[in-house]
């Protein structure tokens, strides 16, 4: 208080004492106030944040270890290096941190042969946006606790044993743009939850390929996938008709819908998908023709529409798709006559299936093979092509870089004939 009444005297201030008084104490009220917010910020707000931070780091600690717990590890990798007397877990084979958090960032333990379950408690790491648990022999349900991760962009579980059904958590999680369970023992619906509830818009990699999953393609989930680039079903028990919706995902470049039990024509609104680049509607109930619009694809490479209930012709429109290496329309019931100008048209075949069906015409199209240098099988067994066990004579010897194996049937016996 002194020291603030002679500040005011050295100033030459002409307030008086009783005037000085009062502003020296409000000043020194003040200062007072300033003085225990620091002993606050010093004694309670920053031990409580190391506090947080010790406990953040604790638990990515904690769920690491309990994964560990119900997991055998043959090779023993993890019991070599995943043990808390390391100084950070950061250190651990597979884990990877932030710099600058020292949090679990990704978990990636694929190809290890564990055995095991997974721990629920992985749906406390918080920070993880990779988690690649593939390749192992893992067994169990799918945690729930996996939809809790808010930062997770990559999830990749296939080549398990994983079984149960799909939580519905995982399809709630905003941050994801690669799905892989391909390959384990999962059944019941892809969706458990309405389409409203399903929140994953950025997703552009989903595989469920060979499981046991069944009903129907929800077409609705589809139709909100707008960055969907890839999409297998393959191998699984889904019925009904190929969803129109699914024709709308426009960045789609690879749909893989075989092994099902999926009826129906194949929709000509598949048109719409110019980037496709591997189209695979193999083995399933499919009824109709072969939609002319699959040659405006000119990005195609890959076309397997065999053992299926297809009619008609195959269309000459095929032959725009200029890219086309592997074309199997094999085990159908299609007619009429194959194109004379396949092979010149679609010089990158390297396999040519239509066996199994109903074909008719000459051979005229062998020639036109020759322009397929790469070509390595050509599948025309049981027709009724006129002079099929001829066919040896109608491509030049030399014609291709590799030998080409030519399967054919005369009187109902089978040939396999190698050309070189």
């Amino acid at each position: 208080m002194k020291i603030c009444i002679w500040i005011f005297k050295t100033a030459g201030h002409s307030f008086n004492l009783q005037k000085r008084s009062h502003i020296c104490r409000r000043i020194a009220f003040f200062a007072f106030l300033v003085m225990l917010m620091l002993l606050l910020l010093i004694f309670f707000i920053f031990p409580r944040l190391a506090v947080s931070v010790h406990h953040s780091n604790a638990t990515d600690l904690a769920a690491l270890l309990s994964f560990k717990s119900l997991v055998r590890d043959p090779d023993g990798l993890l019991d070599r290096s995943w043990n808390s007397n390391n100084t950070s877990f950061c250190t651990w084979f597979g884990v990877s941190c932030s710099p600058r958090r020292q949090r679990v960032v990704a978990l990636q333990l694929e190809g290890l042969s564990l055995h095991g379950t997974i721990s629920p408690h992985l749906g406390n790491l918080s920070f993880m946006n990779r988690l690649d648990l593939s390749n192992n022999s893992l067994r169990g349900p799918i945690p729930h606790s996996l939809g809790q991760l808010p930062r997770l962009a990559s999830l990749a579980l296939g080549h398990n044993q994983l079984s149960g059904r799909i939580p519905s958590a995982v399809f709630n999680m905003s941050s994801l743009t690669y799905i892989s369970f391909i390959k384990n023992n999962l059944s019941g619906p892809l969706l458990t939850d309405t389409v409203d509830n399903i929140t994953i818009p950025h997703v552009q990699y989903l595989s469920v390929e060979s499981n046991q999953l069944r009903g129907s393609i929800p077409s609705d989930f589809l139709l909100r996938r707008k960055d969907l680039q890839y999409l297998s079903l393959s191998t699984n028990q889904f019925r009904g008709s190929i969803p129109e919706e699914l024709t709308r995902l426009q960045q789609l470049r690879v749909l893989y819908l075989d092994r099902n039990s999926l009826t129906g024509s194949i929709p000509t609104s598949i048109g719409n998908l110019t980037y496709l680049t591997k189209l695979d509607l193999s083995s399933n109930h499919l009824s109709g023709v072969i939609p002319p619009v699959l040659g405006g694809l000119t990005n195609l490479q890959w076309l397997t529409l065999g053992s299926n209930y297809l009619t008609g012709g195959i269309p000459t429109s095929l032959l725009n798709a200029s890219m086309m290496g592997l074309m199997d329309l094999s085990d159908n019931n299609l007619t009429g006559t194959v194109p004379t100008e396949i092979g010149k048209s679609l010089p990158h075949l390297t396999f040519l299936g239509f066996g199994t069906n109903e074909l008719t015409g000459g051979l005229e199209f062998i020639t036109s093979l020759s322009h397929c240098k790469g070509l390595q099988r050509l599948h025309i067994s049981y027709n009724e092509l006129e002079g099929a066990i001829q066919i040896q004579s109608e491509i030049s010897a030399g014609a291709f870089t590799n030998s080409m194996l030519v399967e054919i049937a005369s009187q109902g016996r089978s040939q396999q004939r190698l050309v070189t």
